[in-house]
């Protein structure tokens, strides 16, 4: 009796956890809000802290523009694959320098390690196609909820320096994440570049049955490798306006 007890339990167990597996999301929609210091970036474009034209650039754009950019983006996924697509609004001044519009269509195919992102410089349309960036994380433990789910913190570096803390849920068991973000045991729904001054947090997650309508790679743009990227964007350091083109903002983008 005692052996078919167990027996029946262990079946029971077996059923509902296969129920719960069944049932994790596989497809949705996550809305993002992407905020940027910009005070705190164009301070790091000046010169020198006394730069007369810097502080003039500043107190200039301060009298015309908040603090903070917030901006919208959407955040598909279906099965291994994740479309991030920005909605940013140009700013009333300075809106045509790219350190205020450092953003991309990102698309991921997470089990084949590739991704396919496209976005504007200057006039260019670049569609850079490479391997997913690794990011070397590392759990701290600490718990927050965002867009009501539990998420777990982890620490991370890319590029060798570039320090990140991003927020991750298992109950979304997808390792993906907004813009390039991606790597964790589940969906990432905050991350933060503290030397660029960003952070995207998720405000919304929509689930939906199917695998969301559009969810494929763009396909427009000069196409390049990262490190083609880089060598291409180096001629906007010698541009005569340093505060139009900066070429350590360039040079990594979301």
């Amino acid at each position: 009796m005692k052996t078919t007890l167990t027996t029946l339990a262990l079946l029971l167990l077996v059923n509902l956890t296969f129920a719960q597996l069944t049932t994790l999301p596989k497809n949705g929609a996550i809305t993002f809000e992407k905020s940027v210091n910009v005070y705190a970036l164009l301070k790091k474009m000046m010169p020198t802290p006394t730069d007369a034209m810097g502080i003039r650039m500043m107190d200039q754009f301060k009298n015309f523009n908040p603090q903070f950019r917030v901006s919208p983006a959407t955040l598909s996924f279906g099965g291994s694959k994740t479309l991030y697509t920005p909605d940013d609004v140009p700013f009333t001044r300075f809106s045509n320098y790219p350190i205020y519009d450092n953003s991309a269509t990102v698309y991921s195919d997470l089990t084949a390690q590739t991704t396919v992102s496209q976005r504007t410089i200057a006039t260019e349309t670049i569609l850079m196609k490479d391997s997913i960036r690794k990011v070397k994380w590392k759990l701290t433990g600490e718990v927050r909820e965002i867009a009501g789910y539990l998420c777990k913190r982890a620490n991370g570096v890319i590029l060798d320096s570039v320090y990140v803390v991003a927020f991750f849920t298992n109950e979304i068991p997808i390792p993906g994440g907004p813009a390039s973000f991606s790597g964790l045991p589940g969906m990432i729904l905050q991350v933060t570049l503290p030397r660029d001054n960003v952070t995207w947090k998720a405000t919304k997650v929509t689930l939906f049955n199917n695998t969301p309508k559009g969810l494929a790679a763009p396909n427009k743009g000069t196409t390049m490798d990262q490190s083609q990227y880089k060598a291409h964007i180096d001629r906007y350091a010698k541009d005569p306006d340093p505060w139009r083109y900066s070429a350590k903002f360039l040079v990594f983008q979301w």
